[in-house]
């Protein structure tokens, strides 16, 4: 019976420890560039999760097609992916960063008036791996430009860098601190997407927006005007077997009250929550409505049936061990009586060595007065280490006492006796 009760705590405990919900540590976080808006996004998320004891590691890459790699090799945790940039097969969203604004931006000098214009033009699209080349293409296929521009694939900023290059496409949050500064240099306007409530209509992931007038805050303002584009929604995801703790600290950090300041673009919570453009991952769901009908109360019925299991191995767990504490304990027990009991022996010698001193002694009055130190503090000594419940009913403890009792009664009678034999005049 009990080598059966060990063989189901085994079995139970093995099966809670392989299917537990563990938390990455760290959490590896997949971004882009290190000077884009996203890796500082993921680094303000890691120190969040860090001052609740969760490390996390930022890992900063090409974008948008070599995160999902690194996702589906298992090489990053979750990764920001940009919607429409590549195939979400095997991946799960987890929640809406922001809205990325594709933007067209071209040299003043240049005489580029519209998208079309672009034809024969070095236009840089990002990245060789990035989303942003992706949703770059789309745009420039709908305008029938892709095919005749002459490509190149940097990173957008380095456009102020390099005179050749007539334009880039480029698709980040309008906060992106390379984009002020781009524009900021007065080297370059915006193109307006003319036809952005097409792209809207014909790619659910475009969403149609406005870059306001005098939103870098130039002088003149910078843009000088309202001018319509598009913008693709920035991703965390992750795949359908990523814990649902880690997902619950990732989401509790992303909409954590300090961290809007810094991303003002951020989708705020109630529009994640309403999110319908991508399915959400089940834990954020669960995050989000953490009471979810009947599906809840399925899931809690099926928590309630692996608990009864794990209850039973624990309470059959908890017997044996007290069985073998039980056991522990009255071995201790008896080796600690058996210790006490050879020390009361060794107590009951010395009443009988002290004795035979009284006899010896009883003509000598400071011997007596020295014996009966030696008494008193034999009792003081025995009563004081000879503690055991048991041992205090032990016939042995009961001759102990009556022997330093007659002892005292005999050592005070002979001091008397000497006393009385003393002439008066002393």
């Amino acid at each position: 019976m009990k080598w059966l009760l060990i063989m189901i705590v085994l079995a139970s405990v093995a099966g809670w420890y392989f299917t537990r919900d563990v938390i990455p540590r760290p959490i590896r976080i997949a971004t882009g560039t290190r000077s884009g808006l996203n890796f500082q996004l993921a680094q303000n998320l890691a120190q969040m999760l860090s001052s609740h004891n969760i490390p996390a590691e930022v890992r900063a890459s090409d974008g948008s097609r070599e995160n999902r790699q690194l996702l589906l090799s298992h090489e990053a945790d979750v990764a920001m992916l940009k919607a429409g940039s590549v195939n979400f097969d095997g991946l799960e969203v987890i929640a809406p960063l922001c809205p990325d604004v594709i933007l067209v931006v071209v040299r003043r000098d240049r005489h580029i008036q519209q998208i079309s214009d672009l034809k024969d033009r070095k236009v840089v699209l990002g990245l060789e791996n990035s989303g942003t080349r992706e949703v770059a293409k789309l745009l420039l296929q709908h305008y029938r430009v892709y095919d005749t521009i002459r490509e190149s694939d940097r990173y957008f900023a380095e456009l102020s860098k390099d005179p050749s290059v007539d334009a880039a496409i480029v698709s980040t949050a309008i906060t992106n601190p390379d984009l002020s500064a781009l524009m900021k240099s007065d080297q370059f306007e915006i193109l307006p997407v003319e036809e952005a409530g097409a792209l809207a209509m014909l790619y659910p992931f475009f969403q149609e927006t406005t870059v306001p007038k005098g939103v870098f805050l130039g002088a003149p303002p910078i843009p000088n005007t309202n001018i319509s584009t598009v913008a693709v929604p920035d991703l965390l995801v992750g795949t359908p077997g990523s814990s649902p703790k880690m997902i619950d600290a990732l989401l509790s950090a992303l909409y954590d009250h300090r961290l809007r300041p810094q991303f003002p673009t951020l989708y705020p919570r109630n529009d994640a929550a309403n999110w319908t453009l991508t399915p959400l991952h089940t834990a954020s769901r669960n995050f989000h409505d953490p009471y979810r009908g009947l599906g809840t109360a399925a899931a809690f019925l099926e928590s309630l049936s692996a608990i009864k299991e794990l209850f039973l191995a624990f309470l059959a767990l908890g017997w044996l061990g007290w069985e073998r504490y039980r056991r522990v304990q009255e071995v201790t027990v008896r080796e600690a009586l058996s210790q006490q009991k050879e020390r009361l022996d060794l107590f009951i010698d010395e009443t009988v060595r002290l004795e035979r001193l009284m006899l010896a002694s009883m003509q000598d009055q400071q011997a007596l007065e020295g014996l009966f130190v030696q008494v008193s503090q034999l009792k003081l000594h025995a009563l004081t280490e000879l503690t055991h419940e048991e041992l205090r009913t032990d016939q042995g403890f009961t001759i102990l006492l009556a022997q330093c009792r007659d002892l005292v009664d005999k050592i005070l009678h002979g001091m008397e006796m000497l006393q009385r034999k003393q002439p008066r005049g002393e």
